[in-house]
């Protein structure tokens, strides 16, 4: 999953929305499980945080 993740950004950086909380964090969501936080800096991909979507939205980092 991580993967397919990995070589989507790569070709399509632009791809996933952006979060609703930072318009500079990108949140894609990989499985009903699973989301990966990135952004775009001078042309490389960085990889923020992966969060459980299961967990309570109270609970996640700010």
């Amino acid at each position: 999953m991580l993967t397919s993740f990995e070589k989507t950004v790569s070709t399509f950086p632009e791809i996933y929305p952006l979060s609703t909380k930072n318009q500079e964090v990108r949140r894609a969501v990989l499985s009903k499980q699973l989301s990966v936080f990135y952004t775009i800096i001078n042309n490389e991909i960085l990889v923020i945080g992966m969060i459980d979507n299961r967990m309570d939205y109270a609970k996640w980092p700010k």
